[in-house]
């Protein structure tokens, strides 16, 4: 090859050089085809003309058009490599394409069920579609684009979920699931993470492939992505030790924005809510796929409720509680009311959870026992029928303390996540101490917003762990704690749709 640049993998080829060195090279491609065994197909060739040509250029691309009238003459805002903008002038018409298709499926998710429709935007239909030209162009450049793109990722979410998306609520969705959002994440956030990852990762393969590149060249639009990455961060900040990791680039961003949310939080109970969803398995729930034999699957009311007690959206009209006490629009008494039916369902779906847990751990258990004591009829939620540690039988009592309770608020919650029900495990085992003899006792606290205990939590993956032994499925302890997290859910739901009565139904009408 006569060209300066000529690019080779497997079959396909890159030439770059001037007009009269690429006619000279294709000519000697096609006329070695017959020893190759290999031919050229002009109809998947693309000819670019990057710099301004001279007359004799001119005379020469003329005739070469000519004599291969099957390939195709693109312009800069059509250059594309795998799909992947190689100009900058070319990221908008790809990032536009995106869109359009992003617009389509969201009106499509409208027609499914809102934990399904969720479920598939979150992991395939949003961000997922755009991570790799995020990561092989600097789309960052085109801030309207990726910010139109967000909004309609808000919009469809809003649509999906019937909460209402703005502000604080709005920014938090964007959030990992680790850190207290929905894991719908923004493209306009992601893509100098990505950016900066692609290029820091593949530099080295660069500098393999192109040995005689001048090292005094300098990627401008990577440093342009390293100052933007420290305009969001702060001057302060110290670049990430492992520079080709996303996650590396992409965490740091996320926490400053959390930390944000946090210090800007008016009321205490908005704090409690923040530390509360941010605290370690809380959002096991979020990530379970919606299988609705499994009973991981949320029918839309519940849903909403709990992204919307998650974000701390708007969830009802001002109204009094069946209780006769005030409900606020977000919600919150009806995961303490005394007579909401919510709290037992949610107590009785947990415990039988656990139980069909030790099952699948080969532990025969009761619910509800009696005769535990002598002393007095003080009963915990369920016994072992044999030793489970220490030669002793197992005696568990599960509760669910609400963590946005204005007297929890006031005292743990606020300061500390998972606080009431590191409180609540405590007086459970005040109030079985006497059981501590003939019973290896276990208090099982998991609050409303989802904080584990550190009783439940040891508990609960000491379970998960009994059961890997058994199956030998490795993931047995995540799902346990997605399908606990799942009832917890599904318990606050009635619980705030309970404090007003049911409304009087048309059923008659249905009887002509």
């Amino acid at each position: 090859m006569k060209s300066k640049g000529n690019i080779w993998y497997l079959d396909d080829g890159t030439l770059l050089g001037s007009m009269k060195s690429i006619s000279e090279d294709f000519e000697t491609i096609k006329s070695a085809s017959s020893s190759l065994g290999l031919e050229v197909n002009p109809g998947k060739c693309e000819l670019m003309v990057v710099d301004q040509l001279s007359q004799e250029d001119t005379a020469l691309l003329a005739k070469f058009c000519s004599e291969n009238p099957e390939m195709r003459l693109i312009g800069n805002e059509d250059l594309t490599l795998l799909g992947s903008p190689v100009l900058p002038e070319t990221i908008e018409k790809v990032l536009r394409s995106k869109l359009e298709s992003l617009k389509l499926m969201a009106n499509r998710l409208e027609s499914l069920d809102a934990h399904d429709a969720m479920f598939l935007l979150k992991n395939c239909f949003a961000l997922p579609k755009l991570t790799y030209f995020l990561r092989t162009s600097p789309c960052f450049l085109k801030e309207e684009v990726l910010k139109e793109y967000d909004k309609t990722i808000q919009t469809s979410l809003q649509s999906i979920l019937n909460i209402k998306l703005e502000g604080s609520s709005a920014t938090q969705s964007s959030l990992p699931v680790r850190l207290g959002g929905l894991g719908v994440r923004s493209a306009w956030d992601i893509s100098v993470p990505a950016f900066l990852s692609s290029v820091s990762g593949t530099s080295n393969d660069v500098n393999l492939l192109l040995p005689n590149l001048d090292p005094n060249m300098v990627n401008n639009h990577f440093n342009d992505a390293i100052q933007l990455w420290f305009n969001k961060m702060g001057p302060n900040s110290v670049l990430p030790s492992s520079q080709s990791s996303q996650a590396s680039w992409d965490l740091p961003l996320c926490q400053k924005i959390y930390d944000d949310l946090l210090d800007s939080a008016i009321s205490k109970s908005d704090k409690a809510r923040l530390k509360a969803v941010a605290s370690p398995h809380s959002s096991d729930w979020l990530n379970a796929v919606p299988v609705p034999s499994l009973g991981l699957k949320l029918d839309d009311k519940s849903i909403r409720v709990a992204c919307g007690l998650r974000l701390g959206c708007p969830l009802c009209h001002i109204h009094n509680c069946t209780c006769g006490k005030r409900v606020d629009p977000n919600g919150y008494h009806g995961l303490s009311c005394r007579m909401s039916y919510g709290r037992h369902s949610r107590h009785d779906h947990v415990n039988r959870l656990i139980k069909e847990a030790l099952g699948s751990a080969e532990i025969t258990s009761r619910l509800e026992p009696t005769g535990t004591s002598k002393l007095d009829k003080k009963r915990p939620d369920g016994i072992s029928y044999y030793p489970y540690k220490n030669g002793r039988c197992l005696a568990w009592d599960y509760t669910c303390p609400d963590t946005l309770a204005i007297s929890h608020v006031k005292k743990s919650t606020s300061k500390e996540a998972g606080k009431a029900a590191s409180l609540a495990e405590d007086k459970k085992l005040k109030k079985y101490r006497h059981l501590n003899n003939d019973y290896y006792v276990v208090p099982v606290a998991i609050e409303t917003l989802g904080s584990y205990g550190p009783y439940a939590l040891d508990f609960i993956k000491d379970i998960g762990c009994r059961i890997k032994e058994s199956t030998g499925e490795k993931r047995a302890t995540l799902y346990l704690m997605q399908t606990i997290g799942i009832a917890i859910q599904r318990g606050n739901s009635q619980c705030i749709l309970s404090t007003v009565k049911d409304s009087r139904k048309m059923d008659e009408v249905y009887y002509l």
